[in-house]
């Protein structure tokens, strides 16, 4: 026999479509993880899915502390994360930590809380040491929040895809656990797999993307991306992560952080330098793209960015209520493909289904059926 004939007799669509019945549907449902933030998750259909998130934005907005700030909710639930940061250290990732649990002990008031500099600083501390009881409660928390986030640094040559990928699915081995949830501190700092495809940055980003992908397959991904330079003072688009066409194409949801006014305004009228200066600053988290869900220029979550404590705060008042883009290029749920090892027996345990099943209705969209939810209106 073939590999044509062989490739026939492994089944054809009849058998999934079989499968969407109540006693059965649970093994199509996707794999959702809070990120903390309700209306972001309620726009997500339940958080981050199974599959590439990028996130983007332009240069110091807060990429990297709303992805941490969100690394730790889930290791707060027990989740593994595996969290890739290529330039801030570990030691500055904690203080961070412990001086935004210091701002939210303090009722976010400035005058009771320190910023991470000062909290690490030798003279300043010095000078206050009645600041330390503030201190070790926020410590406390921080330590009880953080025990499943695990922070892997730059390597000495620089980090590929390629070893995130091994090192992932070599922590799933290690704690005979399922695969856990990878962020990636950014893009742009990976180095290329193989040296032939280190030619051109487009080609380390597209090599990059692919091993991701790979990767994301059986467990989120979020991917922290630079944008544009065209991009600075506008309201970010598609066409914004276009050093490579793979963020774009190869995302299953593509996030835009961004300024909330800069949506308003015409081009070249957006004050950047007023924008940056206000405490707090005012923010946007906008999904662009999501194959599975609702996205669009006014499918956003609103947030307060504290920028000198290193906290989001998201706004209680939700987006605005304009119609949204239709969901773009649907995926086959339930499709498992291992991570391309480098080396070696490789291979995590899967993560079990979320999420219950639909309530009865008349009409059910498939974002909604596959999220395992009713859909959210906010």
């Amino acid at each position: 026999m073939d590999k044509m004939d062989t490739a026939v007799l492994q089944g054809s669509l009849s058998q999934t479509v079989g499968l969407f019945r109540q006693d059965t549907i649970q093994a199509l449902y996707l794999d959702r993880v809070p990120t903390g933030f309700p209306r972001l998750d309620a726009l997500l259909g339940g958080g981050l899915p199974t599959g590439l998130t990028v996130l983007g934005a332009i240069s110091s907005l807060g990429k990297s502390t709303l992805a941490l700030q969100i690394a730790q909710h889930i290791s707060a639930g027990g989740r593994d994360v595996l969290y890739f940061s290529l330039e801030m250290s570990e030691t500055s990732i904690a203080a961070k930590a412990i001086t935004r649990q210091m701002f939210l002990n303090s009722g976010m008031d400035v005058g009771g809380s320190l910023t991470a500099s000062q909290l690490m600083s030798r003279d300043y501390m010095g000078r206050e040491p009645d600041r330390w009881p503030a201190v070790d409660a926020a410590r406390a928390v921080v330590e009880e929040q953080t025990r499943h986030l695990h922070i892997r640094g730059l390597d000495g040559d620089g980090t590929s895809a390629h070893e995130i990928v091994y090192q992932a699915v070599a922590f799933a081995n290690e704690t005979e656990g399922p695969l856990p949830v990878v962020m990636v501190d950014y893009l742009q700092i990976l180095r290329a797999s193989d040296v032939k495809l280190s030619g051109t940055s487009r080609l380390t980003v597209d090599d990059s993307i692919r091993h991701l992908v790979h990767l994301s397959k059986e467990t989120p991904v979020v991917l922290i991306s630079s944008v544009n330079r065209q991009s600075y003072g506008e309201a970010l688009e598609l066409s914004s992560f276009k050093e490579s066409g793979a963020i774009e194409f190869s995302a299953d949801v593509l996030l835009g952080l961004q300024y909330s006014g800069v949506r308003g305004a015409s081009k070249g009228d957006f004050d950047m330098d007023a924008a940056r200066e206000a405490v707090p600053r005012k923010v946007e988290v906008v999904i662009l793209k999501q194959r599975y869900g609702p996205c669009g220029p006014n499918t956003c979550s609103r947030f307060d960015y504290y920028a000198a404590y290193d906290l989001f705060s998201e706004q209680e008042t939700g987006p605005r209520p304009e119609e949204t883009e239709e969901p773009t290029e649907p995926k086959t749920p339930g499709t498992r493909i291992a991570p391309e090892p480098p080396a070696g027996k490789l291979s995590g345990k899967d993560s079990p289904a979320a999420g219950p099943a639909a309530e009865p209705a008349d009409s059910i969209r498939a974002e909604d059926l596959f999220a395992g939810m009713p859909e959210v209106h906010i």
